[in-house]
């Protein structure tokens, strides 16, 4: 049996924060740092128009079809599908959708299955997936307390976590493709 494998969207496959410095720089002139870009977009910077115009733009489909994909991901996705199957599981606003489905579809043509829900955990175990990769940590540990087997992404500092064998915290999401590949490879070339 093929094992099938979960993708967030944001901060996984597309660089979200990248997204956020962008919008910063070219509306409003202000450089913050990655690591700054954290929590609610709506309270980031103090100055409510600037806040307010970073929480509208997250509910625009236009700054989600401008974001990039994340250095080497694509090619690791496409490496990957090789080996299992891959949904993308996300709780991005539905008036992405339309955006959505065209940036998959432009940039990983016919290998992730999209689906949206606010209870990503349900979905995946509905679905039967084995592995998860998921940069919010609250996310992560549901799919492990759900015995998912889920690599965390955490570019910064990563978050105080409860001691747990299916949840590893990684630097970057090609490492944990990387790693999945090379588990999905043991299984489908031990059956």
């Amino acid at each position: 049996m093929t094992p099938k494998v979960a993708v967030d969207l944001d901060g996984v496959l597309f660089d979200f924060i990248g997204g956020i410095q962008f919008r910063l720089r070219d509306r409003w002139g202000i450089d913050m740092p990655r690591s700054d870009i954290v929590g609610n977009v709506s309270r980031l910077t103090g100055n409510p128009m600037v806040d307010q115009d970073l929480h509208q733009q997250i509910f625009n489909p236009k700054f989600y079809y401008g974001l990039s994909v994340f250095p080497d991901v694509a090619d690791r996705i496409r490496s990957l599908a090789d080996h299992a199957n891959i949904y993308a599981i996300t709780s991005r606003p539905p008036s992405t959708r339309k955006v959505t489905v065209l940036r998959l579809s432009l940039d990983f043509p016919a290998i992730i299955d999209l689906h949206y829900t606010s209870r990503k955990h349900r979905t995946a175990k509905a679905l039967g997936i084995r592995y998860a990769v998921d940069d919010h940590a609250p996310t992560a540990e549901s799919y492990s307390k759900n015995r998912i087997r889920t690599w965390l992404v955490c570019s910064g500092e990563a978050p105080a976590l409860k001691r747990n064998r299916l949840l590893k915290v990684v630097g970057s999401t090609p490492e944990a493709l990387e790693e999945i590949e090379s588990r999905c490879r043991m299984r489908t070339t031990s059956i």
